[in-house]
């Protein structure tokens, strides 16, 4: 994931507990989930890299969390797996 604030990189995230971004996974048919952190780097952004994966094909429904400065955000996407 690429965070930016209107199209410019952000590079001023801060860890929250202890991860740059954290990203709960949904799969709506059954609302099975996953909960991953993010892959720890040198830089604070713009981007977040998380290992994992979904179990199979399908859609799926993801939400990251990160923070910058006090305050914490929270985007969601809805993406499409098809292998």
């Amino acid at each position: 994931f690429t965070v930016t604030e209107g199209g410019r990189p952000v590079t001023d995230l801060r860890p929250v507990h202890d991860a740059l971004g954290h990203a709960v996974i949904i799969r709506p048919e059954d609302l099975g989930y996953r909960h991953l952190h993010a892959v720890p780097t040198a830089g604070r952004g713009p981007e977040l890299e998380f290992e994992g994966g979904v179990p199979a094909r399908g859609t799926y429904r993801v939400f990251v969390e990160f923070s910058r400065g006090e305050r914490l955000y929270l985007a969601a996407n809805t993406v499409s797996v098809q292998r």
